[in-house]
């Protein structure tokens, strides 16, 4: 019995190989997956589901706010910060003007922080992200998403709305983009950032609603050039 122990060849090198290249294989397969922390039909219904649940309130701010009325300056009023109770400091989302919105949600309190952005249009698309970080947290819009939330909203969530109320995009990932961009640049320092497939960017799985803003060319998260 040792004598056989002792007798027995370990693997050869063409067998160690072999192993090597198939290890490989499916860490390129899974990789993506794992650190974009979803699946792409996943993060994709993510995106649906906040989009749906963002036009339906903005149809609602429509209906309340027309944009014909001569006493409303525009659809959308922006929280103050700092407040101010003078009305002729408020400021609108007007016709031919932008609105970015900016979630981050988690598995146990739902959305936690919402921001809001006026972008100019002459700025869309090349800055709506960077410029929509700048934006300020609006906790009514906040509580309008938590009340339509399906309860599994972990993540982070990008918008954008025109001047009509009409949400034109919506994007998930489970990563906050400020990473995403970080680590394209790093690797490939050259904007615009671009998908490298329907669903991710680099290593990223990305949601999008519609679906057809997941290809090249995606509005909101075009670098500056």
């Amino acid at each position: 019995m040792l004598r056989y122990l002792y007798s027995k060849k370990g693997f050869t090198m063409v067998e160690l190989i072999v192993v090597i290249a198939l290890i490989g294989i499916l860490t390129a397969i899974f990789f993506p997956m794992m650190a974009g922390a979803g699946k792409p039909q996943e993060a994709d219904a993510k995106a649906e589901s906040f989009y749906r649940a963002l036009q339906n309130i903005m149809i609602k701010y429509k209906s309340d706010n027309t944009l014909t009325d001569s006493s409303v300056d525009g659809f959308y009023k922006l929280p103050e910060d700092p407040p101010d109770d003078d009305p002729d400091n408020d400021v609108y989302v007007k016709d031919g003007e932008y609105l970015f919105v900016y979630c981050t949600a988690t598995a146990k309190d739902n959305f936690t922080d919402v921001k809001v952005a006026r972008i100019d249009a002459s700025i869309v698309p090349e800055n709506a992200y960077n410029d929509g970080l700048t934006g300020v947290s609006d906790q009514t819009l906040c509580d309008k998403l938590n009340a339509l939330s399906s309860g599994d909203d972990e993540g982070y969530y990008y918008a954008l709305v025109d001047g009509q109320c009409r949400v034109l995009e919506c994007y998930w990932c489970g990563t906050d983009f400020e990473e995403v961009f970080n680590t394209y640049e790093a690797t490939y320092v050259a904007p615009p950032i671009k998908f490298t497939g329907m669903s991710y960017i680099d290593n990223f799985c990305v949601g999008a609603f519609p679906s057809a803003y997941s290809t090249d060319g995606a509005k909101l998260f075009l670098l500056e050039s």
